[in-house]
């Protein structure tokens, strides 16, 4: 019987074990590493068109109401029982562990600079590490090294990603643990290790308490 994960990669496509000739295989393997280039400077570009701007954009809300509870913790806040004053008495909204926050929090008060560019320079940095996760996935459904290039450039500069990954959310952090978990889950399949079974939950654990919706997914 074929492993869950020679199962999987059989169905992910031919583009990851097409046979290219040699010398096409350098050409197209160059070409794609400029792409991956072109597109981490472009994101970088995206981020520092908006680095100053005011986080009043899409979802203004959720980001103001994100740089709210790091402005409290800032204050002198518990950073457990967080406040979040929008809704009024007891002013909390206990809707996630603020890891994010904390993180941002931290960063602000020893650099001095300003939460709204700290916020969104750690969302920035969680969606580039997001291409970790992605690589060890790939590379566990048997895909080529080049495809993953391709893969990692396009998420790059993907519309939707670009405009979610510089705002002062917790997007990126909780898609971050999520691809780790099923990356961790799919050496798990594959091997059965209990290092990778601990991983699995561990980012699966911590994705849930970063955003819970993160779960609805895996459900």
């Amino acid at each position: 019987m074929s492993s869950p994960i020679a199962t999987m990669s059989k169905i992910a496509g031919p583009l990851g074990a097409m046979q290219i000739e040699p010398e096409a295989s350098r050409f197209f393997r160059v070409v794609a590493l400029l792409a991956l280039a072109a597109a981490f400077g472009f994101s970088l570009y995206v981020l520092w068109v908006g680095w100053h701007q005011p986080i009043i954009e899409m979802h203004g809300f959720r980001q103001t109401q994100t740089a709210l509870t790091v402005y409290w913790l800032m204050q002198g806040g518990d950073w457990l029982a967080y406040e979040t004053p929008v809704l009024g008495s007891p002013w909390a909204i206990p809707m996630e562990f603020p890891l994010y926050q904390w993180l941002v929090a931290l960063i602000a008060s020893l650099t001095s600079v300003g939460i709204d560019q700290v916020g969104r320079a750690v969302n920035y940095v969680f969606f580039l590490l997001c291409l970790w996760p992605m690589q060890a996935i790939f590379r566990q459904l048997r895909l080529s090294s080049e495809t993953f290039v391709v893969a990692a450039a396009l998420t790059l500069m993907a519309p939707i990603y670009l405009f979610w990954s510089r705002t002062v959310m917790i997007e990126s952090m909780a898609l971050f643990f999520s691809l780790g978990f099923v990356a961790f889950y799919l050496r798990w399949l594959d091997f059965g290790g209990i290092r990778d079974a601990f991983g699995a939950l561990l980012f699966a654990v911590v994705a849930m308490l970063v955003k819970v919706t993160t779960a609805i997914p895996y459900g």
